[in-house]
């Protein structure tokens, strides 16, 4: 709690938060040969996803990607005429993660063509690398410095594979983005997203602090 980590290079992963629906023929579950099943194909692109960040990362690359959801069907003796998929798809670099993307619909086009169907795709979130700016970095941490306690101020050892928005800003004007850890003073410290998320607020002055400093000082 109270840490402040920042980096002279990109500190958060692209992001393609996707949507996929394949799209098939229904059929009752007692005749199969009469459907082409969209939900086998839904799982085999979750498993071809898995394989092909496996694949990725064994070779060294920086890549991270799931099938998080599967909706299809309504009754257990029926096979639907269609079946969505979402999940993420995540990395560091911007062309590779372009490529890493397009492998992936590639092969979800693949495996829907191989059994009769087809599959459609949209971007439900999307978004660049936040990238910082060495000069501002250098800056900041000389600043910081001043009122942030010693030991405390830290430099990043590894980006996480979060999404941030923004990047956006930093795609535009010169950037820093720096983390203010606020682990709570007591109990479990719970992940984003969880339901107990919870933080220390007596972090907040100091985050109050840093911004004002920084703003007044760092044309200096």
């Amino acid at each position: 709690t109270g840490d402040v980590i920042a980096s002279p290079e990109p500190v958060s992963a692209c992001i393609y938060g996707f949507r996929g629906t394949f799209r098939g023929k229904g059929a009752h579950v007692a005749t199969p040969s009469e459907a082409v099943d969209p939900v086998e194909m839904a799982a085999r692109a979750a498993l071809g996803l898995k394989e092909m960040v496996a694949g990725e990362r064994a070779a060294g690359e920086e890549l991270v990607g799931s099938v998080t959801t599967i909706h299809g069907g309504v009754r257990n003796n029926i096979i639907p005429d269609s079946c969505q998929i979402e999940g993420s798809i995540r990395a560091f670099d911007q062309k590779k993660h372009e490529e890493y993307c397009e492998t992936f619909r590639a092969l979800c086009r693949e495996i829907a063509a191989e059994k009769g169907g087809s599959v459609e795709f949209e971007a439900v979130t999307e978004s660049p690398s936040t990238k910082n700016d060495p000069a501002l970095y250098d800056r900041f941490m000389q600043i910081a410095g001043g009122i942030v306690p010693a030991g405390k101020l830290k430099r990043l050892a590894k980006p996480p594979y979060m999404g941030e928005d923004f990047a956006y800003f930093s795609d535009l004007v010169p950037s820093l983005y720096f983390y203010l850890c606020s682990k709570p003073d007591n109990g479990p410290c719970y992940p984003h997203h969880h339901p107990k998320f919870d933080i220390s607020e007596t972090t907040l002055p100091l985050g109050s602090a840093l911004f004002t400093e920084f703003a007044l000082h760092w044309q200096a």
